[in-house]
């Protein structure tokens, strides 16, 4: 039986892989999960996590959680996962995947967290964001995390920028291409006048990867960290923003006793209109237009041409 399995994954290939990576490991039930979007993730035993890579990109993501995830646990009050299978690469499978025990707790964004629960959990949340916003930036560099400041970021989106002309603007009408160029040039430069203090940060801490014990008022587990980088400390407040709002989000920067930034909110309001609102529709008919997906790109295109009419 040929064992190589590809980054392409299904349920079949993700258990061929555990039985093939660990043998000791005895599957009496698998689940697939389907939030992950970059990961095939498989909940194994009730309470085991792996999460196999969905392409290279995200395969280098795991590579660097593999170094970071441990420094974290060291410096961290709340929990982050512990990989306690890691599958090193070798010639039948290329690519590493992992595998940790399910961290309890419930989402930030259950509805059964309640104004009086936010208010509970803001101490233990301030903790955490003093803890992963002070964390020594040469430890994260060590593991290969990258980033840095608003210089970085705007030449990374600004290549990002240079990718989906050449990929996404032939499909759009003289008119509209026209008005999208203007568009990323104005954002660009705004972006480049937002400067900032680099700070480890999450860059993907949306609700759903913020378990808490509502009763105790504590969090009990951050998960999701593949997209960790250095960078603009305010974007790790984006979800909390927009789901509890600017006072509970001062709140835990006044509890955090996070140094004072002036221009905090004048950035995460840039974010919110930047990355939240306008990158997403071009980045998704990137993805289509590389993976040649015609569908997809076709509904992006109308959706784009839609948007930039206003």
């Amino acid at each position: 039986m040929n064992t190589r399995i590809g980054l392409g994954m299904s349920m079949q290939r993700a258990i061929a892989a555990l039985h093939y990576g660990f043998p000791q490991l005895h599957i009496a039930s698998a689940l697939p999960v389907t939030r992950g979007r970059d990961n095939f993730v498989l909940q194994v035993n009730h309470d085991l996590i792996f999460r196999f890579p969905r392409n290279g990109a995200t395969a280098a993501q795991i590579t660097r959680e593999i170094k970071l995830l441990p420094l974290l646990a060291e410096r961290f009050a709340t929990p982050v996962p512990h990989f306690s299978y890691i599958w090193q690469p070798d010639e039948q499978y290329p690519h590493p995947f992992v595998g940790y025990n399910k961290l309890q707790g419930i989402w930030l964004n259950d509805p059964r967290i309640a104004p009086q629960m936010q208010k509970n959990l803001l101490p233990s949340l301030a903790q955490f964001f003093a803890e992963l916003h002070q964390f020594p930036l040469d430890q994260a560099r060590s593991c290969e995390v990258r980033g840095g400041t608003v210089e970085f970021w705007v030449q990374l989106y600004q290549r990002r920028f240079e990718q989906i002309q050449a990929a996404v603007f032939p499909h759009l009408s003289d008119a509209m291409r026209k008005k999208a160029q203007q568009l990323w040039e104005t954002y660009l430069t705004r972006h480049a006048l937002l400067p900032f203090a680099p700070a480890l940060i999450h860059r993907d801490l949306w609700l759903h990867h913020l378990l808490c014990d509502p009763a105790q008022g504590t969090l009990c587990g951050v998960i999701d960290w593949g997209e960790v980088a250095i960078g603009d400390p305010a974007l790790d407040f984006i979800g909390l923003y927009l789901r509890w709002g600017r006072e509970r989000v001062e709140e835990i920067r006044s509890l955090a006793q996070l140094a004072p930034d002036p221009t905090f909110w004048h950035r995460l309001e840039f974010y919110r209109e930047f990355y939240f609102q306008f990158y997403p529709p071009y980045t998704e008919a990137f993805k289509a237009a590389r993976s040649q997906d015609l569908h997809a790109l076709e509904q992006h295109i109308y959706y784009l041409q839609s948007a930039l009419r206003y």
